[in-house]
Formats: C-alpha cells, structure tokens, sequence
C-alpha cells in the first residue's frame, strides 16, 4: 500500500474566542493546497481513499485536493484525524486490511500527530519528524508495524510557495 501523510496547508492564528478546530486556510494556505494537489496529479498520485481531520483547516485542505487531483474522491472525514492523537493506533482498523493493495490511501492531518505516524512507520527513533504545511510524505509499506515503510516521494508545502 501507498500511504500519502498530508499536513493541512497554511491555516489562520488562533483568534479571541474561536476554537482551535475552527481555523480556517489563508490565502496563501488554499494557494498552497491547490499546488500540491497539481503536484500530486502530474505524478499521478491518485487516491483511492482521501481521509481527513474534521477540523475546518484540513477539510478544506483535502477538499482542494480532491478538485485538482483528477479522480480523486471526495474526502471522508475520521474523528481519528483530530489533532494530538496517536494516529499509529487509531487508523490501524482503517488502514491495515488494505496493506495487500496496491492503492494510494491520502491522510490529511496535523503535526506532531503526522510526523508521529511516519516516524512510528519509518522506524526513525531520534526525534520527530516534522512536516510542515501542505507538505506530502508518501510512504510505501507491507505491514502497519514500526519500521515497516520506506519513503517513495515527498513534496515539500514550502517549495511550493
């Protein structure tokens, strides 16, 4: 399986008296989505699955993905994905009875709880591995065990502009 780890693009400061799961994208936050959805649609990154936090800055995230990825799905929303949870844990239902596909499953979330995940599938052990926004780490692994993923392609949000 292909597994493509998403962080939400470029959100808003928090601000007086709005929820933290509330904050919306920039401008330059949906600026940057739409190009890594170009990004991954020129390498023909297509996902079988788009899951995604369903806090408001990585719906919107994974919506714009799945408009510019051309056959992509619209995404599916995972209370699993909410910020600061063990995703190693929570999205092992979902995901392991797919490890013998060959499909690209997108994950739309927040960091530390993204970088967690690939440094737990990667087996990296010094210290976290940090994405930042509107970044895509896609892992390629066999088994949902620590160390079990190798890195096939990483679009970083900052080259993206």
């Amino acid at each position: 399986m292909k597994l493509c780890l998403i962080r939400h693009s470029l959100a808003a400061d928090p601000a007086p008296n709005t929820l933290d799961q509330d904050r919306q994208l920039t401008v330059a936050g949906v600026e940057r989505a739409r190009r890594l959805g170009q990004a991954l649609n020129q390498l023909k990154l297509v996902p079988r699955d788009l899951y995604t936090s369903p806090f408001v800055r990585a719906v919107q995230t994974a919506v714009i993905l799945s408009a510019e990825i051309a056959g992509a799905p619209p995404p599916i929303q995972l209370n699993e994905l909410e910020a600061e949870v063990d995703l190693v844990e929570s999205l092992k239902s979902h995901l392991e009875p797919r490890l013998s596909d060959s499909d690209l499953i997108v994950v739309v979330g927040h960091q530390p709880s993204i970088g967690y995940l690939a440094q737990n599938l990667l087996g990296v052990t010094r210290e976290l591995i940090r994405v930042s926004p509107a970044t895509a780490v896609v892992l390629e692994l066999n088994e949902w065990r620590r160390g079990a993923a190798e890195i096939r392609v990483v679009i970083s949000g900052e080259e993206l502009g």
